[in-house]
């Protein structure tokens, strides 16, 4: 079974980092939408920039970064889950942002953003000024947009600072978070109680959420004025639950990474002082694919790493899955067999 790394063409190369993607057919080609930041220090002589939104296409995987139009071009955008939808005709990609705002004399100030931009071929380009709220906007991790304008989003923790995030999340102690926004209304919590809430989607009037420290995906009804209500959890082999991707309306596919220690060991490689000692350091994953209609999961794909270490998102198309990643610089694409599998 094939399995194509995707990362450089024509001189091209895809940013560091593409955690999360969505998939774009309303352009003169199909493509995938990819959010890059760089999770790493950069190494001397790497190219690319910070963070962007690049494009690949699925018809022959030419790979580029878009040119974005930002309300504040001085401010270093770093963009994490991105959903895309069509509000009155005009496609726009809803971007959570772990902003670095210069400050003159001193290190760059972290603020937690959302922003939205116009989906053109060519470029993205902002709409209005980015949303910011200490109180809500504490440590977004992934978006769900609404074809209303309104949208949804997961706070991973109570708050954005590494070391007190990772100690409430060992903790097991419940301050994630799901907010909603509405365009005259303004910020509001839909659901509180998780641990790490992590992947959140829009299907149908349902919200899907999943918690890295449950082995569950976790369905909401959307109810009078933005609140969720729990109308059932289908249950994953594995805990680790990351992004989730829509199949069709009734099916979601969510990678999960199924060995926490093994990925948290793998985050640090590279940044050791002897990287050759880390190869052998893997993050192993599953991708699971949830039937929303029959409450049922099934693995497609599970593998070690070693072709591919920290898969946080999920798409099929035109026959093959393709995988995003916390880190590297590429994607993969892998045949499904007859059976829907993937094979590694």
């Amino acid at each position: 079974m094939t399995a194509v790394r995707i990362n450089l063409k024509d001189g091209n190369q895809l940013g560091h980092g593409p955690e999360d993607f969505v998939q774009d057919t309303g352009g003169a080609y199909p493509r995938l939408l990819v959010s890059c930041t760089r999770r790493r220090p950069k190494r001397e002589g790497e190219p690319g920039s910070y963070g962007g939104i690049w494009e690949v296409r699925l018809d022959n995987h030419a790979v580029r970064e878009l040119p974005v139009v930002h309300d504040k071009p001085e401010e270093f955008f770093q963009p994490h889950g991105i959903d895309l939808v069509t509000v009155d005709g005009q496609r726009k990609l809803y971007v959570i942002s772990h902003t670095l705002v210069p400050v003159k004399g001193k290190d760059p100030r972290s603020v937690q953003q959302v922003r939205i931009y116009r989906v053109e071929q060519d470029r993205l380009e902002q709409e209005g000024a980015s949303l910011e709220s200490d109180e809500y906007l504490r440590s977004p991790n992934d978006i769900a947009a609404l074809p209303d304008g309104s949208f949804y989003f997961t706070n991973d923790a109570s708050t954005h600072e590494q070391i007190k995030s990772g100690l409430l999340h060992v903790l097991h102690l419940p301050t994630a978070n799901v907010i909603r926004w509405k365009n005259g209304e303004g910020f509001s919590e839909a659901k509180d109680g998780f641990v790490f809430a992590n992947g959140i989607a829009y299907t149908g009037e349902r919200l899907l959420v999943t918690d890295v420290m449950s082995r569950s995906l976790h369905v909401y009804r959307i109810r009078e004025g933005g609140k969720l209500e729990k109308e059932k959890k289908i249950g994953a082999a594995e805990k680790g639950l990351d992004n989730i991707s829509l199949v069709n309306a009734n099916t979601a596919l969510v990678p999960a990474h199924t060995s926490i220690l093994k990925f948290v060991a793998y985050s640090k490689r590279q940044i050791s002082a002897t990287p050759a000692d880390d190869d052998n350091k893997h993050s192993p994953f599953s991708v699971f694919m949830f039937d929303l209609a029959n409450g049922t999961s099934k693995t497609i794909c599970e593998h070690d790493g070693t072709q591919i270490d920290a898969v946080s998102s999920a798409i099929i198309y035109n026959n093959k899955l393709y995988l995003a990643q916390i880190f590297e610089p590429y994607l993969l694409a892998v045949d499904l067999d007859a059976s829907g599998m993937a094979q590694l």
